[in-house]
């Protein structure tokens, strides 16, 4: 029975996609929107099942969120009042009836840091809502992350269309059917909520910047705050980026040396603050990383992880310096960018990663050697995104020491630095 009703609500999910005026505006035929949905689904059953028959049910996130979220659908029918006061998070977390009813939680009431518990949360909410028309059939869910995945992509889509001179081809393959964006944004994970909300606060804020439109700025500020609660270092990464690509898109400024300039000074100023703070003890930014690398060590068990995927990497201790974090820069934002690669194959499951990123260098080879010049409204996502994958990869590399993390937590920034290099090897334009 609950498989047909999962095929059920793909029809529904279907039809809301291939009817909503706002998707038709994106001038992408209805039956591609049909075949690219059928497409993010099925990679969404493929990891869903791939982690229900060769993974360890009890350590997958997949499967934490799903079994949390029918906890709390079990708490709402027996205690609808309690269920419903832990739903919104009115309650009092020292209640022995509230510790009872979340003592077989794992994410819920996790050790993890008040920004992670909260991304955890909202994921766990929106599926225990959903628990109550799923019939606990896991494909359901993912079902829905997929759909909500989907609709960020879709914005993202038409943001980057708006702001790049980029083939529509080229540019449907890499947001929709780029391999690790693909398969990471359609199951019960984070990054299916991290694309919606990224998505649509990046899509909403062109609008603003072109038509200052209120109900645009709104909404910007409303999957803004939702980015924050889902994933909240990426809203803190953005900042620079949006502000860059504000910058420029009000200030016209032909000369690339000059932009180069104005850069390098915007950037000096952001430093210079960040080191003010420092020496006045109000905020200690390069502890932060070291704790935050430390944390990463703590909370997974790296001895079972490299035993089930093999994926540890070495990395240098970060000491709570400047001098410490600066060192490690180089190395953090190589293992980011260039890894996987052949010589850290040692599963089947690694291929997938490594042929990503040899196309991505050779588009990297590819794109010096043709040297093709953006027209000048290309700028300002230019900038957006060089910036966007430095802080984001450095951040990355400079705090988690497993591959498969890293694949997973860098396609924000990958799939942005994919297009630009596209963009630049791209002959035709449409």
């Amino acid at each position: 029975m609950s498989y047909l009703f999962l095929f059920i609500y793909f029809l529904f999910f279907l039809y809301l996609l291939t009817h909503w005026q706002w998707i038709n505006k994106s001038k992408i035929s209805t039956l591609l929107i049909a075949i690219l949905f059928l497409i993010k689904v099925l990679a969404g059953f493929a990891l869903t099942f791939l982690y229900t028959h060769y993974y360890d049910k009890s350590t997958s996130d997949i499967y934490i969120y799903f079994k949390d979220a029918n906890i709390l659908k079990q708490l709402l029918q027996k205690d609808f009042f309690l269920g419903i006061k832990v739903i919104t998070g009115f309650y009092n977390e020292k209640s022995e009836l509230v510790h009872q009813a979340l003592a077989n939680t794992t994410y819920w009431d996790t050790n993890s840091s008040l920004y992670s518990i909260w991304g955890k949360r909202l994921l766990i909410r929106i599926n225990t809502l959903w628990a109550f028309v799923s019939f606990q059939n896991i494909y359901i869910h993912s079902l829905l992350m997929s759909f909500l995945a989907f609709i960020g992509l879709l914005a993202l889509y038409r943001f980057i269309k708006n702001n790049l001179a980029i083939p529509t081809h080229y540019l449907i393959l890499i947001v929709f059917l780029l391999p690790t964006v693909l398969l990471w944004t359609s199951s019960i994970l984070k990054e299916p909520l991290l694309f919606f909300s990224m998505g649509l606060m990046l899509y909403h804020l062109d609008r603003f910047l072109h038509f200052s439109y209120f109900q645009n700025f709104v909404y910007t500020l409303l999957f803004a705050i939702l980015l924050f609660f889902v994933k909240p270092y990426i809203l803190l990464v953005l900042l620079l980026p949006i502000f860059l690509f504000i910058f420029f898109k009000y200030k016209y400024i032909g000369d690339f040396i000059m932009q180069i300039k104005i850069v390098l000074l915007i950037s000096l100023v952001l430093v210079s603050l960040i080191s003010m703070l420092y020496l006045r003890g109000d905020f200690n930014f390069f502890k932060q990383i070291a704790e935050k690398q430390e944390a990463f060590y703590e909370n997974v068990n790296i001895a079972e992880q490299t035993k089930k995927v093999g994926s540890l990497i070495t990395m240098q201790k970060i000491e709570p310096t400047a001098i410490s974090v600066l060192k490690n820069i180089p190395q953090a934002f190589y293992n980011v960018f260039f890894r996987p690669s052949l010589l850290d194959y040692k599963k089947p499951v690694y291929l997938l990663d490594i042929f990503q990123n040899l196309f991505l260098i050779l588009l990297l080879i590819s794109a010096a050697f043709r040297r093709q010049k953006l027209d000048n409204k290309e700028y300002p996502f230019f900038w957006l995104t060089i910036s966007f994958v430095f802080l984001l990869f450095v951040l990355i590399g400079l705090t988690v020491p497993v591959l498969g993390a890293i694949v997973r937590y860098k396609i924000p920034a990958f799939v942005f630095l994919f297009i630009l290099l596209m963009r630049f090897v791209s002959t035709s334009r449409n």
